[in-house]
């Protein structure tokens, strides 16, 4: 075996017994194995594509994706069918808004907006207090979502939507276009990316969010 495959096997099997190992630091010693893995899978002559382990249960697997229990969700409605559940009941009114929020939302929602980037959204609780500055601050008691394109694969729905966030008496206040993704496990959005095409005239507005 040439000399560097010979050295980077060798840092593979002391990764690996490390990871192997349990230790606090087995996440960090399984980043070195797929980098170290790599290394030689794509050498020409294809040493070490053997050595390539399989992480321990529970060891890389979990810190890449976050776990969503099943018996947290309660429906199995397609991706597409809850986004468009999602869209349909967000309103009209704040109340209504909260009620669909528990209802499709998971309890460990990651949430990325314009509106999260001083307040991150990490949780159900998170996006409610969200919602809630949102009324403080803007006056925004009545919402409607108008869906223009609609599309999924797997678990995941690209949506191009508008957002209509209105005052108590109906006055438009915003008219939000933006393209989001969602994530949908089980039923319930558990992340959330959105983007705006013109974020600015709704910046200035929450400035102070």
């Amino acid at each position: 075996m040439p000399t560097k495959a010979r050295k980077c096997s060798v840092a593979l099997v002391a990764a690996v017994q490390s990871a192997a190992s349990g230790q606090p630091g087995d996440r960090i010693h399984w980043a070195m194995v797929n980098s170290l893995t790599h290394r030689l899978t794509v050498d020409p002559n294809k040493v070490g594509q053997h050595l390539r382990p399989k992480p321990p249960r529970g060891s890389l697997n979990q810190y890449r994706t976050p776990s969503y229990a099943k018996e947290e969700f309660v429906s199995h409605a397609s991706p597409s069918e809850v986004v468009r559940d999602f869209c349909a009941n967000f309103g009209p009114t704040y109340d209504d808004a909260i009620v669909m929020f528990k209802r499709l939302i998971h309890s460990n929602v990651s949430w990325q907006s314009i509106t999260t980037i001083d307040h991150p959204v990490e949780s159900l609780d998170a996006m409610l207090e969200n919602l809630h500055r949102a009324r403080e601050t803007m006056g925004a008691e009545r919402f409607r979502v108008d869906i223009h394109h609609i599309q999924d694969s797997g678990d995941v729905v690209l949506l191009h939507r508008t957002d209509n966030v209105m005052d108590k008496d109906g006055k438009l206040i915003h008219a939000l276009d933006m393209m989001s993704m969602f994530r949908v496990k089980y039923g319930k959005i558990c992340w959330s990316r959105e983007y705006f095409f013109d974020s600015r005239s709704f910046a200035v507005d929450w400035e102070n969010y």
